[in-house]
């Protein structure tokens, strides 16, 4: 890849993946370093799809499975985790109710996270998230849905 594809391609994809990932993740540092090391990965010679469209869906994949290394490795230090977790929320989530809606996303899984965001955030249709999940689409939807129902099911007892 040479560096002028790399900064297109940084151009264009930088911020929608970066999001991906956060939200994906739950944690702006943890995020960083995720970040990072997917934009490493693409210039030290991932296999880039030569078909345009499908350069998209690579790299969505890419980040999820950055993001599925980086929670294996927390799982490893679950302890700091947790009280890093709490320390983070404390001086970046200023807003109570952003730290509600962060703790009730936090409760899914990963993958059922990273589906949300996929589908409400980023405008994948089903079909595009079964493809990178290497799901059907009929899969997609139930875990969309039994995701959003868990969701509910937090905010039907907060006034």
């Amino acid at each position: 890849m040479l560096e002028r594809e790399f900064n297109d391609l940084y151009a264009v994809y930088s911020r929608r993946i970066f999001n991906y990932i956060l939200w994906f993740l739950g944690s702006r540092h943890a995020a960083d370093d995720v970040f990072q090391t997917v934009f490493i990965k693409i210039w030290n010679g991932c296999d880039m799809p030569a078909d345009p469209a499908g350069v998209t869906p690579w790299l969505y994949t890419v980040a999820r499975n950055a993001c599925l290394d980086q929670i294996r490795r927390q799982k490893r230090f679950t302890r700091l985790r947790a009280d890093f977790s709490v320390a983070h929320e404390r001086r970046t989530m200023p807003d109570p109710d952003d730290h509600y809606v962060w703790e009730n996303l936090s409760t899914l899984q990963p993958d059922d996270r990273g589906i949300l965001y996929l589908h409400f955030k980023a405008g994948f249709s089903h079909r595009e998230i079964g493809s990178l999940y290497g799901m059907t689409e009929n899969n997609v939807r139930v875990k969309t849905f039994r995701a959003l129902r868990s969701l509910r099911g937090f905010y039907k007892g907060r006034p």
